[in-house]
């Protein structure tokens, strides 16, 4: 069984190690010069460490004693991180992940556009979950990134 809960600065390091072997198989290989050592810096438990201390909200997803996804929302509109382990990939944990998250921050659909940056292998997940292109793709420091956005959906009328 999996369960999402909060995550804590304890578990910064086992977060780090599960989104490098996650993005050794999806998103290095799409990666330019220096791609590699400037997501390896960002995704370093130092610096999920900092990104808890100024507010981002992470939530982990764990499976016995094991870390298998975690997702990262900042300023409770942009998806910032959400990685899942490749053993538990298909089985609909991103999706959930994502969905958990902002509930818990507080993001109402009806009123707030969500944005995410997409590597170019999940932007059919996010097509799936309701995210559109915002723009063409680009390229940051080797990173190559679709920005997506997530629409606010007004109340249906009441008639």
């Amino acid at each position: 069984m999996i369960r999402i809960r909060p995550a804590n600065e304890f578990d910064c390091a086992e977060i780090s190690q599960m989104i490098r072997l996650s993005a050794e198989e999806s998103l290095y290989p799409a990666f330019g010069d220096g791609g590699i050592q400037a997501f390896e810096q960002g995704i370093s438990p130092a610096a999920i460490r900092i990104c808890l201390l100024e507010g981002y909200a992470y939530y982990v997803a764990q499976q016995f004693d094991e870390i298998v996804g975690v997702v990262a929302v900042r300023d409770r509109t942009h998806l910032f991180h959400l990685f899942v382990h490749p053993k538990v990939q298909g089985n609909g944990l991103g999706a959930r992940l994502m969905e958990y998250a902002f509930d818990e921050v507080g993001t109402n659909y009806s009123f707030r556009s969500v944005t995410v940056n997409s590597s170019t292998g999940a932007i059919s997940f996010y097509r799936k979950n309701g995210f559109l292109p915002d723009g063409d793709m680009q390229i940051k420091q080797g990173v190559p990134y679709l920005p997506m956005v997530r629409h606010a959906q007004p109340p249906a009328s009441i008639h």
